[in-house]
């Protein structure tokens, strides 16, 4: 079989001489993806519960409020 050389960064150089296997190296970071995951979501609630959302009771609400957050990244972006 013919050997081929690829460039690899060095992450993936650490990645292969882990001692792990490639199941524990992925059952490792979906575990930091859960971790992020639960983190975000404990976010949500806490400012559910601190009162800070807003409601939407129609579909004009979700798109005024995507007009909004669309002229508000544009000012931003002008402004740079």
């Amino acid at each position: 079989m013919a050997t081929q050389n690829i460039k690899i960064t060095r992450r993936q150089e650490l990645f292969t001489k882990s001692d792990l296997s490639v199941s524990e190296n992925l059952e490792g970071i979906d575990a930091l993806k859960i971790k992020r995951l639960r983190l975000e979501a404990k976010k949500g609630a806490d400012a559910y519960e601190r009162g800070e959302y807003i409601e939407l009771g129609s579909a004009d609400d979700v798109d005024n409020l995507f007009d909004g957050i669309r002229k508000e990244v544009k000012t931003k972006r002008k402004a740079k």
